[in-house]
């Protein structure tokens, strides 16, 4: 084939989305560096997150809800 090889392997995705699902909340920085200190792969900010959109894992931001008051509680 040609042109460049990938920098992440089969493998390496595998292992992501392993620290992915152990640390879901965690921030795209985060993982990258949890990452890089259990594989010693360094990657850059844009390949995690393209490597991210690749296999399904999109930003979003949590909707903030009303508190519940009391009388609605009640009810």
């Amino acid at each position: 084939r040609s042109g460049r090889p990938k920098k992440l392997t089969v493998r390496d995705k595998r292992h992501l989305k392993a620290i992915i699902n152990k640390n879901w909340r965690e921030p795209e920085e985060n993982l990258r560096e949890i990452f890089t200190a259990s594989t010693g792969n360094d990657v850059s900010r844009s390949t995690m997150q393209r490597t991210l959109y690749g296999m399904g894992y999109n930003s979003c931001t949590a909707l903030r809800k009303p508190s519940v008051s009391e009388r609605n509680r009640k009810i």
